[in-house]
């Protein structure tokens, strides 16, 4: 498909609810696919829905009149699976459950025709979720092809050699590429770059002590009193854990008051509105308050954005 993957179930642009209320604003609906577009809009007579195939070498368009919407959805449908059908078999995490015991994952990688299995556990040195590839449901360590970081980038750098295999048969045992790829390790990479936060914001005047600790990717920070100003409510604020989201475009901080926590959301700046995830929030900063900017502008600085933050003024360390 050249509109980019299409969720069977959701998102594909021709299912019945998208169609109808585009051509209720008399906008045509248009599927694209490898071997050309398929076009549904009114019919000029009034009469049902016309719906046109456009060939991709530009031969003449067929046309038929007169579908209902339901009609015309199932002939769009049914060229999108042709065109499905004839595109070359991709890899894929098919399929996965979670054990409720241990809360790790397990299951399926596969173009269709060829099965890999995986499973996840916590690596007990480092914290870091790893993901193991077996080419066998056992799963056993003499069945194992790889073991990386559990990471979308990872998951992509293996599926993607998975795809470009010379000889498809290659895609387990004796010399296939997955068993040499040159994963990333991301908690490593983290924590250093982690740790270059911490130095960064060492170097401001209001920071007392500063740290990353790895596994809860929170950069710990005590500043000097006084530096997290005053609630709302006119209490000092004496300590604040930010939840920073920035491909969202927001933060969170729960401030631990002389009266009580307080919770805020914000937006970084240059993001217009509220997102959702923090629209009912009880307070909302217009703006990052004093004391956060110069900590962003050193993870920034650093090159890594830690999920969180916990900073605490110093009278309040035991």
């Amino acid at each position: 498909m050249t509109d980019g993957a299409m969720d069977k179930n959701t998102n594909h642009p021709a299912t019945l609810l998208s169609m109808k209320d585009a051509l209720e604003s008399g906008t045509p609906v248009t599927l694209k696919t490898t071997a050309g577009s398929v076009e549904t809009r009114r019919a000029r007579n009034g009469q049902g829905l016309t719906v046109t195939f456009h060939p991709q070498d530009g031969s003449k368009p067929l046309s038929v009149t007169g579908l209902t919407p339901e009609q015309a959805d199932a002939v769009k449908w049914m060229l999108g699976a042709v065109d499905d059908c004839s595109s070359p078999p991709r890899w894929s995490f098919a399929y996965d459950e979670e054990n409720g015991r241990d809360g790790t994952f397990r299951g399926v990688v596969t173009d269709g025709e060829r099965f890999l299995f995986f499973r996840t556990w916590e690596d007990p040195d480092t914290g870091a979720e790893m993901r193991g590839i077996y080419n066998s449901i056992l799963m056993g360590d003499d069945t194992e092809e790889c073991r990386y970081e559990a990471d979308p980038e990872n998951d992509s750098l293996l599926l993607d050699c998975l795809d470009s295999l010379e000889d498809p048969r290659d895609y387990c045992g004796d010399g296939s590429p997955i068993q040499t790829l040159e994963f990333r390790d991301i908690l490593r990479e983290n924590s250093e770059a982690g740790g270059e936060a911490a130095r960064e914001c060492l170097l401001l005047p209001q920071t007392v002590s500063a740290s990353y600790d790895a596994r809860r990717d929170c950069l710990d920070i005590v500043v000097r009193n006084g530096t997290l100003g005053e609630s709302p409510r006119h209490a000092r604020n004496e300590s604040a854990s930010v939840h920073l989201c920035p491909d969202f475009g927001y933060y969170t901080v729960l401030y631990q008051t002389g009266r009580g926590p307080l919770t805020f959301g914000g937006m970084f700046d240059g993001n217009d509105g509220v997102a959702e995830e923090i629209s009912g929030y009880p307070f909302i900063h217009e703006k990052e308050p004093e004391w956060l900017v110069p900590l962003l502008e050193a993870c920034q600085k650093a090159g890594r954005d830690p999920s969180w933050m916990k900073v605490v003024e110093e009278d309040q360390i035991p």
